[in-house]
């Protein structure tokens, strides 16, 4: 059986929010003049395009600068990522050499802003894993992101694959799965200790049972 792993980012294969918090902040800040400061738990499973038009409705700004801000967004991160430290999380790497070993299929589906999703894989060496996927400045709903990201997937790797797993840590990224039809694992080593999590088809502590996981995914 072909099978695709779709991976979130935050929380899932990284972990440090930091920069990309007050790349929103600085934004606000560029654009428009407005000292924000962000609670990243009040965004926690939004993609990246629906914060900001949220942002935007909040303060009175027209979404027709959404673009704009994504592109200062962009700009602020990138500068920023040699001072800021971003973490792989334990058993990752592992983890999608195994998969790769076993000619599954690999995708991400990510509330990040295309650039800085590439951004945060690169800094803890894990970019070259992950060719294509749907990102947050695609849609203002992550459901929408997985078929782009199955999509693009199937073309870069010539197949069309019957079973699809979607990994992720929020409710966002298990009702992402669900309305897509697909098997959705939830792992709490990131930001949530997973009491929320429970209507995924799985819920890991972690990613150490490596060899569980690859069983799961070739179902």
């Amino acid at each position: 059986m072909s099978s695709l792993a779709l991976f979130d980012i935050d929380g899932t294969l990284t972990v440090g929010i930091d920069l990309h918090v007050r790349a929103f902040e600085h934004v606000m800040k560029d654009l428009f003049g407005i000292d924000y400061k962000m609670r990243p738990m009040d965004y926690m499973g939004w993609v990246d395009r629906q914060i900001f038009e949220d942002l935007f409705r909040k303060n009175g700004k027209s979404l027709e600068r959404v673009d704009e801000a994504i592109e200062s967004a962009v700009n602020f991160f990138e500068a920023g990522i040699g001072d800021t430290q971003y973490d792989r999380l334990p058993k990752v790497k592992a983890l999608l050499n195994r998969l790769e070993e076993e000619d599954i299929g690999l995708g991400l589906v990510t509330g990040n802003i295309q650039d800085i999703a590439y951004i945060k894989l690169k800094s803890v060496g894990i970019s070259e894993f992950f060719d294509s996927g749907g990102f947050g400045d695609e849609a203002t709903d992550r459901k929408d992101l997985v078929p782009l990201a199955i999509d693009r997937a199937s073309k870069i790797y010539r197949r069309e694959f019957k079973r699809i797993v979607l990994i992720g840590d929020t409710l966002a990224d298990i009702r992402a799965g669900k309305k897509n039809g697909i098997v959705t694992i939830a792992v709490r080593h990131g930001y949530h200790d997973g009491n929320d999590l429970s209507g995924a088809d799985f819920v890991l502590d972690d990613f150490k049972d490596t060899e569980k996981i690859v069983s799961i995914i070739k179902g």
